[in-house]
This record gives structure tokens, sequence and C-alpha cells, in this order.
């Protein structure tokens, strides 16, 4: 009899343990987390703007102050879709901004750590992380950087968005990894400096506009209201507040081309 009670309890015990293991991997509540990376600056631009242009590694977007130009950024987007968009789960990404792919690479690792840091810090808060980055000119390459690095498995990202990346061969193959699901990459043909940006090799001592085709990857030539924009307008004036309207209409597009688009 004694024999039958312990079998019981513990029979119980175990059911009630595995319970409370289930329902707290179910609570874990889906939320879309986006993060914006900025690209190169100098450093007299940082000295003089550096409230209301920069900030310094991850920021949630609400805790900056309202002059600063990515809270604007971030508002526009997530005003235009914020399903999406949400600006209570908004980020920003500050890093130095140098001209050199070591700088982004060391970039990339302190991006790492502090995404790491923030899964953790939902997690513990119920909540599942689908992460989207958005990134202007070479705050793209920096994100491609993160295929670089050990243990990059751990994380995922929903939605890698390229505005005006200058396309180059040191990251070109890091979009192949597994780890970005989906890669949108935008420019326009007046964006002289994104193909003007150094990238000196054996074939060239310039960037690209375009990557290699890949079945993850949709590329378009991008025009606002029938006119090519400028490097600064991807993330300044009207545009910022289209890109949620641009990425539904580019997953309607093929992957193997790159293809024009008008907004």
């Amino acid at each position: 009899m004694k024999k039958i009670k312990l079998f019981l309890f513990i029979t119980s015990l175990i059911a009630i343990l595995s319970y409370k293991l289930i329902s707290k991997k179910t609570a874990l509540a889906s939320k879309n987390i986006t993060i914006f990376i900025h690209g190169t600056h100098t450093k007299l631009l940082t000295k003089i703007f550096n409230k209301t242009l920069y900030v310094k590694d991850l920021n949630k977007i609400n805790n900056l102050n309202n002059y600063n130009y990515i809270k604007w950024l971030a508002e526009k987007v997530s005003k235009a879709d914020q399903i999406g968009f949400p600006l209570e789960y908004f980020y920003a990404f500050g890093w130095s901004g140098k001209l050199c792919n070591k700088e982004r690479l060391k970039a990339a690792q302190k991006l790492y750590e502090e995404i790491i840091k923030l899964k953790k810090e939902l997690n513990n808060l119920n909540i599942d992380p689908n992460f989207t980055l958005i990134t202007h000119s070479h705050g793209g390459n920096l994100a491609l950087n993160l295929a670089t690095i050990k243990n990059i498995e751990k994380l995922h990202f929903d939605k890698l968005i390229l505005l005006a990346c200058p396309v180059q061969e040191e990251t070109e193959e890091y979009l192949k990894n597994n780890i970005f699901k989906k890669v949108y990459s935008i420019y326009s043909k007046f964006d002289f400096i994104q193909i003007l940006a150094p990238n000196i090799t054996k074939n060239s001592i310039l960037s690209k506009r375009e990557f290699k085709n890949e079945e993850k990857l949709k590329q378009v030539c991008i025009k606002l209201n029938k006119r090519y924009i400028l490097h600064s307008e991807f993330i300044f004036k009207d545009f910022p507040e289209k890109i949620p309207k641009i990425l539904v209409e580019m997953d309607k597009l093929s992957s193997n081309q790159v293809h024009k688009l008008n907004i």
C-alpha cells in the first residue's frame, strides 16, 4: 500500500512539474523586435550632433531624447505598421561609424553581445523575440558581419533590411548564412555614395549596388514619387514611413532578379 501511495505521489509530482514547464514554455508571447543600425559618420559630426544624430550601443527608442533623428525614424516606421514594427520594442544600435571593415567587425561582436543580453531579458518577461534589422549604408555590412561570429547560431533574424548598403566582396557571401531568414536590399541609381564606398580588391576599388541572387533575397531599385533618391534620403524626409509598404510590395516579387519599384 505504501509503495502504491509513493508511486502515486511521484507520478503526481512529475505531472505537476511537467505542466509547469510546458505552461512556462507556451506562455512566451511572440513579439517583433526591431533594431536600427546607422552607417558611416565622422568624429566631427559625432561631436557636433551627438545628441541628435547618434546613440551608443543598444538603446530602446523610447529612451532617446525627442530630438534624436533615429527616434523620429522609428516613429515614422512604427506609425506605418504598428504590428510589424511596434515602437515599444524598437531599438537603435550605435557604433563608431568609422569607414573600416575591422571596425564594423568589432561593432558586430558588440551588437551580438547586446542582442543576446536583450533576448535573455525578454525571455524573462515571457517574450519570444522575432528580430528585424533595419540598416543604412555600412550599417548593412556591420549586420552581415554577424555571420562571422562564433556561436551566432543562437540567434536568427526574421528580416534584414539593407537600405543603400555598399555591396562588398568581404561581406556579400555572409548573406547566405542561415541566421538571416529574409533579406531586402533597396538602392537608388542617384545614390553615388553607395558605390563610392572603398572596396579595394583584385577586381575593383569601389562597391556595387547589387548582391548576387539568392532565394532569400529580394532586391529593388527604388523611386520615391517617380524620382531616384539620394543616400541620405533613405533615413530622412518621406522615405522611412514608406518602408513597411515597400516590404509588402517586395514580398510579391521574385528573388532571381533586381526589380524596379516606384512608391
